[in-house]
């Protein structure tokens, strides 16, 4: 019988492409009965998608094999473990290194050899092409549904899916004939301004007795009113269907429209001016609120414009201001995407490659080695002379109690004395604590230069808000032109990079022409450089008082990846 501990983990996906995957209580069982010896001491089960790494039960699995309480998993098939190249990775080094002592599958014979862990990993790789292929086919196949006008997705209140008589092989959106009209008459009531969200549910439910399509699954109950907000926020409504990644750009609905875009403006205003959530347009606005003014202190916000043309299109315009709560003399707006343009380049005007990132890393390390060896020569220093201090202090108590000095002579020394051993026990602890908050702080000032781009394109508003102020102080708006007061330690960074990146991309463009002893001196030189444009940020960054607030103020999804980049890159990548 085997002698090793194994995990069960069963994962099922919620991701439509996995719906066929055998359930979890079926994996379960059908392992139990493959291996009905196993050394099992722990099942572990997960609905999630393994598409993207990050998945909280594999982790815990994973951290009880590196803690040497399990030997092994045992699951269904390889990509019920992994479905993309991280823990894929994670997972075949754990096997090589000896950390994962042996793997089993329910449908898929695994040896423990550089054979198998090969063949392991061709066949994770696999997964992830089947998984990156089938992304790529669903969103062909969305953007054709949307070009030929209709929906990807379940139809809104007031429609129904239907087949297409021309084409029985394709869908299309038909009126509910037992709900459009119902859906309509709540419109109506909204755009009267005399109805409220919560009246229009009420009299939807009680006086209509509406409910929604009966389904298999769900249906067959009164409508909600947070359904009622995302309705009357949603402007396939009035026959526009948005173009996922291209704000404002729509695609005219080949079903018949419920409402007019008048009305649809219409209805925003009203449910604007009762402070109800905008949900379908807020979430265009990536950049209201991350800005004030600068003349008045108050917010920016946003508002768009929406032009049709005679060709059917419809375009949409948004431009950011000052909300003018205050009086304010700043009346000029600004339009998005020269908004756009403006934040991206005062965050490139800091952003360093995988390179210069690596050396970055290298040198924190250094620095930080260098300085805990300086602290150190130092703590030892003020711990003598502390030792000595209070040596005299005792000995200047003896003195007094002997009557060798009087009283007067015995209060002022001993009052230097314990203000000098007062000090020097200040400066023992607060040496420490000053080292930690300067570390933490230029740990924050490599991460956000490194990924400052990529998370101010991904995150939302928070991090967007929390990139600008890792960069600066004070983002504000003054007549259509951002400003930012940046921070003292980071100038040397922005004024140094611009030549730095020219010289490196000379080296990218000419590195194929040059010898290996070349290509090393001009790279050492260019990493002297970089340091010494560090060194300097850290000198000012040592110096400033806002070093200890810096560092206290937490950035968004803090990259765990700081220190671990991949040690194979070259003068090729990116800078």
């Amino acid at each position: 019988m085997d002698t090793l501990r194994y995990i069960l983990y069963a994962r099922k996906s919620s991701e439509d492409a996995e719906r066929q995957s055998l359930s979890v209580p079926a994996q379960i069982r059908k392992i139990k009965e493959i291996f009905p010896d196993m050394r099992i001491i722990a099942v572990r089960e997960e609905s999630q998608s393994a598409f993207e790494p990050g998945r909280p039960v594999l982790g815990e699995v994973m951290g009880q094999i590196r803690s040497g309480k399990a030997d092994g998993i045992v699951a269904w098939h390889p990509d019920r473990l992994s479905r993309n190249e991280i823990d894929a990775a994670a997972i075949t080094y754990a096997i090589r290194r000896g950390v994962i002592k042996d793997l089993k599958f329910g449908s898929y014979f695994f040896v423990n050899s550089p054979d198998g862990i090969m063949m392991l990993q061709t066949m994770m790789s696999q997964s992830q092409y089947y998984s990156a292929k089938l992304s790529v086919d669903v969103k062909r196949g969305n953007e054709e549904q949307r070009k030929r006008g209709w929906l990807t997705y379940r139809p809104m209140p007031g429609y129904l899916n239907a087949r297409n008589p021309a084409n029985p092989d394709q869908g299309m959106i038909v009126i509910d004939p037992d709900r459009y009209a119902l859906v309509r008459k709540m419109w109506d009531m909204l755009l009267t301004g005399a109805y409220s969200v919560p009246l229009i549910q009420v009299t939807a439910n009680e006086d209509w007795h509406y409910r929604s399509p009966k389904r298999r699954r769900s249906g067959g109950a009164p409508i909600h009113r947070n359904s009622l907000y995302n309705m009357f926020t949603n402007i396939r409504y009035a026959g526009l269907i948005p173009i996922p990644g291209e704000p404002g750009e729509y695609e005219r609905a080949a079903y018949p429209a419920m409402i007019t875009v008048a009305e649809f403006d219409r209805a925003q205003q009203i449910l604007g001016d009762r402070g109800k959530p905008r949900r379908s347009v807020s979430r265009s606005f990536a950049y209201r609120g991350l800005l004030s003014c600068k003349d008045c202190g108050c917010q920016v916000t946003a508002e768009q414009k929406l032009k049709s043309l005679k060709n059917g299109t419809v375009l949409r315009y948004v431009y950011y201001h000052c909300t003018h709560q205050r009086p304010c003399g700043n009346r000029k707006v600004v339009e998005e995407d020269d908004l756009v343009d403006q934040l991206y380049a005062i965050v490139d005007s800091y952003s360093i490659g995988p390179l210069l990132e690596e050396w970055s890393v290298e040198s924190l390390r250094d620095m930080n080695a260098d300085a805990a060896l300086e602290r150190e020569a130092i703590a030892g220093a003020e711990a003598n002379a502390l030792e000595q201090l209070r040596e005299q202090y005792d000995r200047l108590v003896d003195m007094a109690s002997k009557g060798l000095i009087d009283e007067d002579t015995f209060k002022a020394k001993s009052s230097l004395l314990l203000k000098q051993t007062k000090e020097l026990e200040n400066s023992l602890t607060g040496g420490s604590d000053r080292a930690a908050i300067l570390e933490a702080a230029m740990r924050k000032t490599i991460d956000v230069i490194a990924h400052g781009h990529e998370r101010f394109e991904d995150d939302g508003l928070v991090g967007k808000r929390d990139v600008l102020l890792a960069l600066g102080s004070n983002p504000a708006l003054a007549d259509g032109m951002v400003e930012i007061t940046p921070y003292v330690w980071l100038e040397p960074i922005r004024d140094g990079l611009p030549s730095l990146k020219a010289d490196l991309d000379e080296v990218r463009t000419s590195a194929q022409q040059m010898s290996d002893n070349k290509l090393t001196d001009k790279l050492n030189s260019l990493k002297s450089k970089w340091l010494a444009i560090l060194g300097e940020a850290r000198t000012l960054l040592e110096q400033s008082p806002e070093a200890a607030e810096y560092a206290a103020r937490p950035l968004s999804d803090v990259s765990d990846g700081l220190g671990k980049a991949a040690t194979a890159r070259t003068a090729t990548g990116r800078a």
